[in-house]
């Protein structure tokens, strides 16, 4: 059989032809809880956004900006910069280092929590404690996340819920696309 005669639900990637299934994060809306955190902490200056990737394929990172200029704007308040890095943990590292030479943030949303810990290396080495000094609130809850110290707070990324709304996707036969909510999973960073 052809692709186009197998049953197909795409996973953490969308289809923009309407042919197929997918299901995925609600990125925008984590953005939206990443801010919250901030926010509901009294957090209104000095929030930076570490991770602006520079690719404009990379749908999950504009969706989570998207979220959090939402929720802040919502509340009258804007970041006070962008930092813009690939997502791993050298180039986040160098880009906050960078960063630290002229601003002194009071809290980070990082994009990812590879970011997270290359920002958490950066601040430490210019004398800046978690969540003391700066507050760091990131994404995906990776194992990365609860390995951190002080652990990392980060909107997760539903992984078992997303494979288990593709599988029904597909026993149903239903095309559709399906954005899960990304819990929050709280560390002592904040």
């Amino acid at each position: 059989p052809t692709l186009r005669q197998q049953k197909l639900v795409l996973l953490n990637c969308a289809d923009e032809t309407g042919r197929f299934s997918s299901v995925l994060p609600d990125e925008f809306g984590g953005g939206q809880t990443a801010a919250r955190v901030l926010l509901d902490a009294g957090y209104a200056d000095g929030i930076w956004i570490v991770g602006q990737d520079p690719d404009p394929f990379a749908f999950a990172g504009s969706l989570r900006l998207d979220g959090i200029g939402h929720q802040l704007g919502a509340a009258g308040v804007a970041p006070s910069g962008v930092v813009v890095c690939d997502w791993s943990v050298v180039p986040a590292y160098e880009a906050v280092v960078a960063m630290l030479e002229t601003e002194r943030p009071r809290a980070l949303i990082c994009l990812n929590d590879r970011i997270a810990m290359g920002a958490y290396q950066a601040l430490a080495e210019h004398g800046l404690s978690v969540p003391h000094d700066v507050a760091v609130v990131s994404f995906d809850g990776s194992d990365l996340a609860s390995w951190l110290r002080p652990r990392l707070t980060s909107v997760a990324i539903p992984y078992a819920d997303l494979g288990a709304v593709a599988v029904e996707l597909l026993l149903s036969g239903e095309t559709a696309t399906r954005r899960l909510p990304m819990p929050l999973q709280a560390g002592e960073s904040v």
